[in-house]
């Protein structure tokens, strides 16, 4: 969980005024709001007002905790609940919302080798390697011609220069060809990007997660073959340490149909 501004000394207090009224429930008594909306204390154990079979040991209900700085400088602090995340004011920054990772290489991956887009792909290097394999003979037949020819003789230079033509007619296409297989690849990944990011919202808003971060577990090997690339390795580890259960890798997985494995 992210908690902005609150500093140790405040969570200190929260857990201290906590355990204080669990210590005061465990002796028979318990902290509730009378109708005049100031706190008091019933005998039976359960808060004033509220069911009987309710548990014993729950503090409440309250519409905030007021917490006193022993510091006027800084102001007191006024715990409460906005939109169901413990808040200390009405700002969107001073609240308190649940993290979760996910390993993104591991379903884009998946989704990137779909058989729909893998033979996509396929098609598009098919159609270039005919092509590719035209000009290569167009360019042989060139040199055949200039062999039989008398290098310098007007023949051999109108045959070169056609052929130099050609060769730069098929280099221009190679670049269009590459062109081409990068914007189909660039496609094809943000295709799997969107759809990575509709499973993890879908599982998010399952869980209760409100932030998911990136990342990539720091027991996975190195996939890096020179230094820079050990770097980068590195460099995209943004999480350190993490509590495995906020890996929500697996059930981001199983929304997109495939194993976690």
């Amino acid at each position: 969980m992210t908690f902005g501004r609150i500093s140790v000394d405040r969570l200190l207090v929260v857990l201290l005024v906590l355990l204080c009224a669990l210590l005061a429930v465990g002796r028979g008594g318990s902290l509730a709001r009378s109708a005049s909306g100031t706190p008091s204390e019933t005998p039976s154990g359960t808060p004033s007002g509220t069911p009987a079979d309710e548990d014993p040991q729950t503090l409440g209900p309250a519409t905030g905790l007021l917490l006193r700085d022993q510091k006027a400088s800084r102001g007191d602090l006024t715990l409460g609940s906005s939109d169901g995340r413990l808040s200390w004011s009405k700002s969107p920054f001073d609240r308190v919302y649940t993290v979760g990772f996910v390993h993104i290489t591991k379903p884009l991956r998946k989704l990137r080798e779909r058989p729909s887009l893998v033979e996509e792909v396929e098609a598009l290097v098919e159609g270039f390697a005919k092509e590719e394999a035209d000009y290569r003979k167009r360019l042989e037949e060139v040199s055949a011609r200039l062999r039989e020819l008398q290098e310098g003789s007007e023949e051999y230079r109108r045959i070169f220069s056609e052929g130099d033509a050609l060769f730069q007619e098929f280099r221009a296409w190679q670049a269009k060809a590459v062109e081409q297989r990068n914007q189909l690849e660039s496609k094809h990944i943000e295709s799997s990007y969107r759809q990575l990011i509709d499973a993890v919202d879908v599982v998010a808003a399952r869980l209760g997660v409100d932030i998911v971060y990136r990342f990539i577990p720091t027991n996975d090997a190195f996939e890096a073959g020179d230094f820079v690339q050990a770097m980068n390795e590195i460099r995209f580890r943004s999480v350190l340490r993490y509590p495995q259960d906020l890996d929500i890798t697996p059930e981001v997985l199983k929304e997109l149909g495939f194993d976690s494995d």
